[in-house]
């Protein structure tokens, strides 16, 4: 009999252990999810900055090195780019 009772507590033990484990995976599978998703966002947004902004940037320092280049081979001027 006081075997039985030492099973039925182990087995009850080991059901509350497996319980407390599912519970831990489930809220870190919920809080990496959320961590995910905020990631995902400032990602998105970074990269929209990029697109609208420093491309464009990007753009015209091209265009004026360009220009530079073109009037010292046409003109023979060198401009500096300060």
């Amino acid at each position: 009999m006081d075997k039985k009772g030492e099973n039925l507590a182990t087995k009850e033990d080991i059901e509350e252990i497996t319980r407390k484990t599912e519970e831990v995976q489930r809220e870190f599978k919920e809080e990496f999810e959320a961590f995910s998703s905020d990631m995902r966002f400032k990602y998105d947004f970074f990269y929209k900055q990029y697109s609208e902004l420093y491309c464009k940037l990007y753009a015209i320092i091209i265009q004026s090195e360009y220009v530079r280049h073109f009037i010292q081979i046409t003109d023979g001027k060198v401009i500096t780019f300060e």
